[in-house]
């Protein structure tokens, strides 16, 4: 749906709970030590996990979560998708506090 293999994107997670099953379709880590875990269940209609997603530090995510949104849409109203739709906060100098960007 988001990730392509190998992509990585900055996130942050906290929870004061574990879930039976936390997904395995990604990989956590730390950014100053080796400690990773598995996390996130992905399919390419679901992303579902704890961790918050900062789509500024990959755009292209971003881009891969409209696009998957857009096919969704347009297979449940049977209308055509429009390919060259992305948002404006897909630049990389869009910071968190543009808001509206993402409409």
């Amino acid at each position: 749906m988001l990730f392509a293999p190998g992509d990585a994107i900055r996130a942050h997670e906290f929870h004061y709970w574990h879930s039976t099953e936390n997904g395995t379709d990604c990989t956590a880590k730390k950014p100053l030590r080796d400690t990773t875990w598995p996390c996130t269940k992905t399919t390419p209609t679901l992303l579902a996990g704890y961790p918050h997603v900062y789509f500024p530090s990959n755009p292209a995510v971003l881009e891969g979560f409209v696009g998957a949104m857009e096919r969704y849409h347009a297979r449940r109203m049977g209308a055509p998708v429009n390919a060259a739709c992305t948002p404006a906060c897909t630049s990389p100098a869009a910071s968190p506090a543009d808001e509206g960007g993402c409409a």
